[in-house]
């Protein structure tokens, strides 16, 4: 059991941005990962952003982080926990958990959580650029690893199975990488809806990595109910009179890790 908890009060959770024309990230706001256009130009904020991440969780002084000119949303990766209270969370996601990103917050109200969600990566594939085997994710996991969290949730897979050079063997052995790094952490694994329409959107893939996540984690999140439901025509994105159910349903699962 991870320890014992009064049911979590759902009230909204604000959350703080950063300003980026700050010299130095403070530990509590968000890092906003801007893209200038240039692939490269973005993945370097987000490198600089593993290098703070890396020093705030080993307990040193944050340096300054890489800069580029902002223009455009990638992602976002917190630098502290929201809560005082109760279990720590992290969620790993892309970009259906970074536009759920303030209902995840909501919904998991009796929980510490920190979440980093980046528009277009995979476990091992990165639509940014197109490629696979890039493994953004699995950094950003080794450099959360330390914070020996209670609870982590992966919200990842759909990406891996859109882009045509990512393979079914490189996400589920990206996957299992970032699992052996949270040993003593109980596992949420979020599903990819295998009935998503998008194009070049491969089922195989997507099915492939839903095995291999009920497989290893605690706690399996089918999502292709609410998908059919209440998601865009792509199949993969909530809209945002939807996300809050997709929170709940990782909220769900979340307390049941809790409880066991």
């Amino acid at each position: 059991m991870v320890g014992h908890r009064e049911a979590p009060n759902r009230g909204v959770v604000g959350i703080p941005r950063l300003d980026t024309s700050r010299p130095r990230i403070p530990a509590g706001l968000l890092v906003d990962g801007r893209d200038t256009g240039k692939v490269t130009a973005a993945r370097g904020t987000l490198i600089g952003v593993l290098a703070v991440l890396a020093v705030a969780c080993s307990g040193g002084e944050a340096p300054p982080p890489a800069t580029t000119t902002p223009a455009g949303e990638l992602g976002i990766v917190e630098t502290g926990f929201t809560g005082d209270n109760g279990p720590t969370v992290v969620v790993l996601g892309d970009s259906i958990a970074y536009r759920a990103i303030e209902a995840l917050h909501e919904a998991l109200d009796g929980d510490r959580v920190r979440i980093a969600a980046l528009i277009g990566q995979g476990y091992a594939g990165d639509q940014t650029t197109a490629s696979s085997g890039t493994h953004l994710m699995v950094d950003i996991a080794t450099v959360f690893a330390p914070l020996n969290p209670d609870v982590v949730v992966f919200a990842l897979g759909t990406n891996d199975a859109i882009i045509p050079e990512s393979t079914i063997d490189e996400a589920t052995a990206a996957m299992r990488s970032m699992d052996a790094l949270f040993p003593s952490a109980c596992l949420v694994g979020v599903g990819v809806n295998e009935a998503a329409t998008l194009p070049g959107f491969d089922t195989a893939e997507a099915r492939g990595i839903n095995l291999a996540l009920t497989e290893i984690a605690d706690q399996f999140v089918d999502i292709s109910p609410l998908a059919a439901s209440s998601f865009e025509p792509d199949g993969i994105h909530p809209p945002p009179e939807a996300v809050d159910n997709y929170a709940a349903l990782v909220a769900d699962a979340v307390d049941r890790c809790v409880a066991s």
